[in-house]
């Protein structure tokens, strides 16, 4: 059986800047009790540590994110 009909292609890379809006929207999904991101709080995760940031797109749209700090400059993990 041919099953590539079914297969999704999921793209894993960096936060952009311009992930914003989704990225608050996958968080509100992810964590309804927790308040997402302020933009500068966004940001400043981007600056600390750019690599630890990543997004998840299927079909060109971000529909998942990771987010890690390196415990050697501090901060708690999040993962959504």
């Amino acid at each position: 059986m041919d099953t590539t009909a079914f297969e999704q292609k999921l793209v894993v890379r960096p936060l952009r800047s311009t992930d914003f809006e989704a990225v608050v929207e996958i968080q509100l999904a992810c964590f309804p009790r927790m308040s997402p991101w302020t933009r500068p709080q966004f940001e400043a995760q981007l600056a600390t540590f750019p690599e630890g940031q990543l997004g998840v797109e299927l079909d060109g749209a971000l529909v998942g994110l990771g987010g890690l700090l390196d415990r050697a400059r501090g901060g708690p993990q999040r993962l959504a």
